[in-house]
């Protein structure tokens, strides 16, 4: 699939390919084992990372280095909406 960057804006798409990439890496790892979780369940993750993304944006102006870290945690957020939408969809499937 390719995506023209006029129509989703150049930093829109850097920031999907990074994540893509993130998720290409993880993968050899993880494989999909996501498919196996509820929706219920890659929700309370999610709802960790949220908690956690929360404490970390509050204290970024008191500790600058952590930046990388909210970036990182903003990525994997929206990888595990991501395996939420999978789930959703591969359950629709199924039915």
């Amino acid at each position: 699939m390719q995506i023209d960057e006029k129509k989703v804006g150049k930093e829109y798409l850097n920031e999907l390919k990074r994540i893509l990439k993130i998720r290409e890496e993880r993968r050899l790892v993880y494989q999909d084992s996501f498919l196996h979780e509820t929706p219920d369940a890659l929700l309370n993750i999610i709802n960790g990372k949220w908690r956690r993304f929360e404490i970390m944006w509050s204290n970024r102006k008191k500790t600058p280095q952590i930046n990388d870290k909210i970036e990182d945690e903003i990525s994997d957020i929206i990888n595990y909406f991501l395996f939420v939408l999978c789930v959703l969809n591969k359950n629709k499937e199924t039915k």
